[in-house]
C-alpha cells in the first residue's frame, strides 16, 4: 500500500475463484499475480494485463472503507481482525504512517505530473473513461460534493480526519435526491440518514434502499496520476502535462525507470557479491511476463534463490529506502 490505497475486488469471475500474490510494483504501486493461470493484474482497475487472463478477465471492484482504526471500531464495535499467519511470519512489517509513500527522491518518472505533490491524498472517481480527482486537502471538514462524471451526478464523501472518501450516485430509482452532512452523517432532503461507508439507507423514508456505488477510493496523487494520467481535478482548471509519463490501462506500463537514485542499493548488492551495474535502466516490460524481482535488477543478477531476495530486503532495510523491492513468494 505504498501510495496508501485500499482497493476491494470480488476474486470470483466466470465461474473460477483466483487467489493473489504480490508480483511487484508498475509506477510505484502494487501489481498482483494470480496462482491459477499465471497472469499479472492491475492494483487501480482489477485489469488483468499479461497471461492467459490479460484482455479477458477485469475484476468487479468492491465497495470498501478505508479508515482510521479509532474510527473503525467505533463505528463496528464488534469487529473482528484477522490473525496473523505464521508461515508468512518474515513478510510482516510494522505500520508506520510517516513511511507511507515513496521517497522523494526515488519518485522518478512515475508520473511528470506537478499538478498536486506527489503525495497528496485525493479520492480517485472513475466513471467509464472519465477519470477525477478530488484533494481531500481542499475539505478543512466532513463534506460532500455534489458533482456530474460522464453525464452521471454524483456525491462524493470526503472525511479529511480520517483519509476517508467514497462516490454514490445521486439517484435512488430513478429519484434524485438532495445530499449533504450533519456532522459525520451522510443525509439526504427527505430525512433519510445513509450509510457513509456502505451507502445503505439506515433510517428514514429510504431505509432498507441503498445508494449506487461509485467507483472510488483514496489514493496518493502520483499513484493515482500515473495510472490514469488524462485525469482532471475537481476544482482545478489546469489540464494535464502533455506527453506526461504513467501508465494507463491502455497505455500499458512506463518505458523504463532509471534506478540511478538507488545507487547505494546496487553497491550494497555488489558488496555481497552480485553482479550488478549500477548504471542500469530498467524496463519495466516484466508486466509482460517474467520475473519481477530479475526485471528490476537485470538478468546478471540472479535474485530466485529467497535467500538473495533477504540480501535485497536487507540492503533496503540498511539503507533506509521506502521501496521494497517486491517479488512473488516463492521465487520466479
Amino acid at each position: 500500500m505504498l501510495c496508501r490505497s485500499g482497493i476491494s475486488f470480488d476474486p470470483i469471475q466466470e465461474d473460477t475463484r483466483y487467489t493473489f500474490e504480490v508480483a511487484g510494483l508498475q509506477n510505484g504501486v502494487l501489481t498482483m499475480v494470480d496462482d491459477q493461470t499465471g497472469s499479472i493484474w492491475q492494483h487501480f482497475d482489477g485489469a488483468a494485463v499479461s497471461g492467459p487472463a490479460a484482455d479477458e478477465v477485469t475484476l468487479d471492484i468492491l465497495p470498501s472503507s478505508q479508515q482510521r482504526w479509532g474510527q473503525w471500531k467505533e463505528d463496528h464495535p464488534d469487529t473482528l481482525v484477522l490473525d496473523e499467519y505464521a508461515e508468512y511470519a518474515e513478510t510482516y512489517a510494522e505500520f508506520n504512517e510517516s513511511d507511507q509513500g515513496l521517497a522523494s527522491d526515488a519518485i522518478l518518472s512515475l508520473s511528470q505530473d506537478d499538478r498536486l505533490p506527489a503525495e497528496a491524498l485525493v479520492v480517485g472517481v472513475q466513471i467509464g473513461e472519465s477519470f477525477v480527482a478530488y484533494p481531500l486537502a481542499d475539505a478543512a471538514e466532513v463534506t460532500v460534493t455534489i458533482d456530474e462524471v460522464a453525464g452521471i451526478e454524483i456525491l462524493v464523501y470526503e472525511d479529511p480526519a480520517q483519509n476517508f472518501g467514497i462516490a454514490f450516485e445521486t439517484s435512488v430509482d430513478g429519484e434524485r435526491l438532495v445530499f449533504a452532512v450533519d456532522g459525520a452523517e451522510l443525509v439526504s432532503d427527505d430525512g433519510t440518514i445513509w450509510d457513509r461507508t456502505t451507502g445503505a439507507a439506515r433510517s428514514g423514508p429510504q431505509a432498507g434502499g441503498q445508494l449506487t456505488y461509485v467507483t472510488s477510493f483514496v489514493s496518493e496523487w502520483y499513484g493515482w496520476a500515473g495510472y490514469h494520467p488524462e485525469t482532471t481535478i475537481h476544482g482545478d482548471d489546469r489540464e494535464a502535462p502533455s506527453g506526461g509519463e504513467g501508465a494507463s490501462p491502455s497505455g500499458g506500463p512506463p518505458a523504463g525507470l532509471d534506478l540511478n537514485a538507488f545507487q547505494g542499493l546496487f553497491q550494497c548488492l555488489a558488496d555481497r557479491g552480485y553482479d550488478v551495474d549500477p548504471d542500469v535502466e530498467v524496463d519495466l516490460s516484466f508486466l509482460a511476463g517474467g520475473d519481477p524481482a530479475t526485471a528490476l535488477f537485470g538478468d546478471a543478477a540472479d535474485l530466485d534463490d529467497p535467500g538473495d531476495l533477504a540480501d535485497v530486503g536487507s540492503c533496503v532495510e540498511e539503507l533506509g529506502l521506502t521501496i521494497p523491492f517486491l517479488e512473488r513468494r516463492g521465487g520466479g
